[in-house]
């Protein structure tokens, strides 16, 4: 049998993207733009959702952090700051809004949780964090992660507060529950969480990714693709939406992915993983489950199949979090 994926553990990385957002306009301007309510957003909070365009497709998704009366920064794990920074200074007229692109400026560490409460407390007292999510401590920020269906948070800090955590972490009980990032990657996978905006982008809705759940509201007025949102959430059912796929090979990166000769979806990000290929598809609802797919790889077709298992996915029953090492 082969080692189950373990669920507990930390991954150190570089956002790709954290913007600083000041001025008195900045929490009004972020809301007509932003797929999530920021309404009643206290100092200390954070909401994710997603950057739209006006019809309703995925431009990029993000964080945001309200630090202040008028000052916010905005996170994203994939979206580059750039794309976030320019679609929304291209909104930007007579607002007194200043976007200042800060991402060389931090690193971060993703923490996950397989459930039991046990394992963030010992994460917390190991680190010497503190505080509730969402709240910032000293010059880290802490918030909800969203790197899988389970529990998690992050820290963004300076790179050398960040150092010196990990440190920490190295030296104590923790050292042997760093997730590379094949685990980190196919833990996203298999729980359907899809790179923005690589896995869901500009040429598909927040439904197709099943992102309509947190991701955005359907009662905040009016914002960027809030008419397209609105009238899918009185509709109903998109009719595609990610799917998890998998292979004995490599399946191409946006390649077709047929049932017979029909073309049904496109294969989206995947990964090399314990001797099978694991990937995200964008694929027709109307197929199911017990049908054998092709996807186009070249002139080579490649058999592949749906799968909803989490067979690799470590449950973590009666798994102790270490204790923490003490300073």
């Amino acid at each position: 049998m082969q080692e189950l994926l373990r669920l507990n553990g930390y991954h150190p990385y570089r956002p790709a993207a954290w913007i600083r957002v000041t001025g008195e306009d900045a929490h009004s301007f972020l809301q007509s733009q932003f797929s999530n309510d920021l309404n009643g957003m206290e100092i200390g909070r954070v909401v994710y959702g997603l950057w739209l365009n006006h019809k309703g497709k995925v431009h990029g998704d993000s964080f945001i952090l309200r630090v202040g009366e008028k000052e916010f920064r905005l996170m994203s794990y994939a979206t580059p700051g750039q794309v976030i920074g320019d679609k929304l200074g291209a909104f930007i007229v007579a607002d007194d809004v200043e976007l200042v692109q800060e991402t060389d400026q931090v690193a971060a560490i993703s923490f996950l949780f397989d459930g039991d409460a046990g394992w963030s407390e010992a994460y917390a007292r190991e680190g010497d964090s503190g505080g509730r999510m969402g709240e910032m401590e000293g010059d880290i920020f802490i918030f909800p992660g969203r790197r899988h269906r389970g529990e998690g948070f992050d820290l963004v800090g300076k790179p050398a507060s960040i150092r010196g955590f990990l440190d920490r972490l190295g030296k104590g009980k923790f050292k042997d529950y760093r997730l590379g990032e094949d685990d980190l990657e196919a833990i996203r996978i298999l729980h359907g969480i899809p790179a923005i905006p690589k896995d869901i982008g500009s040429g598909e809705l927040p439904q197709e990714g099943k992102l309509e759940d947190g991701a955005v509201s359907f009662t905040k007025g009016c914002y960027l693709g809030q008419e397209v949102m609105s009238r899918l959430h009185s509709m109903g059912q998109v009719k595609r939406h990610l799917a998890l796929v998998k292979a004995d090979r490599e399946l191409p990166y946006g390649a077709p992915v047929r049932s017979g000769t029909k073309k049904v979806g496109l294969v989206k990000t995947g990964i090399d993983f314990r001797d099978q290929y694991l990937a995200l598809a964008l694929i027709q609802r109307t197929v199911g489950a017990d049908v054998v797919l092709q996807v186009d790889a070249g002139s080579e077709k490649i058999a592949a199949h749906l799968s909803s298992e989490e067979w690799l996915v470590a449950s973590g029953e009666g798994e102790e979090p270490p204790a923490p090492s003490g300073k």
